[in-house]
């Protein structure tokens, strides 16, 4: 009974089996050869069709084909009875797999190619556009989670941009946005898909609409203007860079829900794009339409103090520090550090270490703070507690040069020109190539009258 049965199974099978290897065969007949992809055409394919007419592969691989000679033809009349050619296989395609979403894709490309076929009533173009766009978006709807797909499909769109209208123009941009959501390195390509089809005039503008709204985004949009500002072709177009580069950076640090990173982007794309005065500006906005966050206050003093207003500057920073005691640790550490930073540059070493202090609690391995706090003893004239503090950053951090050469320092300046210059050779042993340290260490031996270990090193230079 058994091999009854078996026997059965090979009966229901071998026919199709027989019927779809044969239209393989005949497909790629230089494959079974072993003789490498050979010329395809597609007659070939609809010949293995009809041997295994329940195969979609077979007529979409036709579509593709007829799809590709068409986009290559001038003639517009050849053109377009290649694209029904392929129109009617890729139909067939779908109907046999109409899960299959990369035919739903070039069914929407030949009705892109129809559409840009010469000589085309405007009424056929709308209509080719139209099923172009559902198309596509039917393609989208059977592969919702990817990106490469979606950028296909705005890419294909874009081809048609100057002669669509605004319906297929949504559709496109939404289809590319929908591509850098799902993954946001496909933005770059976006942008220069855009920029390439359409040139960098028209493309400038579209860029906003092709990048989605959230924070990482409009930072990319930012950086990605600002690295083509210096190869503008003219003022007027660096300019329009200018104005939509600072637009999503101010864009960027709301939607950030203003985070600190994006804060440091934002501050040093306005120091570097904007004037003092349009930076201020843009910082009260933010401040006013964010009163109780502390990083719009920070990003306001960050712009008063280009134009050296320290008073305003100083009390943006109290008001920021005073919120920030509501908000995240990061926030805190990032406003005590700033308002810090301010107090030791305009010379109130006292309050600055109190606010050190408070940062060195949060973060006690943090070995930069902890010079600072030293550099404010030294500016209190507290010398042998700013050498304990620069002692101390160097047993913590032996291998950064930055602490050696402050510890460095406070011995010069006490004379102690031994205990100096083991710190610049062990500097110069970190890194080899640092002249600054070999030459301290000449002078310093000159200073001590050793002539011989001066000019040694004096020649290391």
């Amino acid at each position: 009974m058994l091999a009854v049965a078996l026997l059965a199974v090979a009966a229901a099978i071998l026919p199709y089996a027989l019927r779809t290897a044969w239209a393989d065969w005949l497909a790629h007949p230089e494959l079974w050869l072993g003789m490498g992809p050979g010329t395809v055409e597609p007659a070939r394919y609809e010949e293995a069709a009809r041997w295994a007419p329940g195969e979609a592969s077979y007529p979409g691989f036709s579509a593709m084909l007829l799809h590709n000679r068409a986009r290559a033809t001038a003639d517009p009349g050849e053109r377009l009875r290649l694209l029904e050619q392929a129109r009617e296989r890729v139909d067939r395609a779908i109907a046999l797999r109409p899960t299959a979403y990369r035919f739903w894709w070039l069914a929407g490309a030949i009705e892109v190619t129809r559409a840009l076929t010469p000589g085309l009533t405007a009424e056929a173009r709308a209509a080719a556009l139209q099923r172009a766009v559902e198309q596509m978006r039917e393609a989208a709807a059977r592969f919702p989670n990817g990106p490469l797909l979606h950028q296909q499909a705005g890419a294909e769109l874009l081809r048609a941009w100057r002669v669509a209208g605004e319906p297929v123009r949504e559709a496109t941009m939404q289809l590319l946005v929908r591509s850098a959501q799902l993954q946001p390195s496909r933005l770059r390509d976006n942008y220069l898909l855009i920029l390439g089809r359409l040139g960098e005039r028209e493309g400038l503008e579209l860029l906003p609409r092709a990048t989605p709204s959230t924070a990482e985004a409009l930072l990319l949009l930012g950086d990605e203007l600002r690295r083509r500002l210096p190869r503008a072709s003219d003022a007027a177009l660096a300019d329009r860079m200018r104005t939509l580069a600072l637009g999503a950076y101010r864009d960027a640090l709301a939607a950030s829900g203003l985070t600190v990173a994006a804060l440091q982007r934002f501050s040093a794309a306005w120091r570097a794009l904007a004037d003092a005065n349009e930076h201020r500006r843009v910082a009260a906005e933010l401040r006013e339409r964010f009163p109780r966050q502390p990083i719009a206050w920070l990003a306001f003093a960050d712009a008063l103090a280009r134009e050296e207003r320290t008073l305003e500057v100083r009390r943006a920073l109290d008001r920021a520090v005073r919120l920030a005691r509501e908000a995240t640790e990061e926030v805190l550490t990032e406003a005590l550090r700033r308002r810090a930073d301010f107090l030791y540059a305009h010379n109130d070493p006292e309050a600055a270490i109190s606010d050190y202090d408070e940062l060195a609690a949060m973060r006690p391995g943090d070995v930069q703070l902890l010079l600072q706090r030293a550099r404010c003893l030294d500016r209190l004239e507290q010398p042998d507690r700013a050498l304990a503090a620069y002692e101390q950053i160097v047993k913590r951090s032996p291998r950064w040069i930055a602490g050696r050469y402050a510890l460095a320092q406070a011995y010069a300046e006490r004379f102690e020109w031994l205990e100096a210059i083991k710190q610049w050779r062990a500097i110069a042993g970190i890194n080899r190539n640092d002249l600054a340290a070999q030459l301290q260490i000449a002078r310093a031996y000159e200073r001590l009258g050793l002539r011989a270990q001066a000019v040694r090193w004096y020649r290391q230079v």
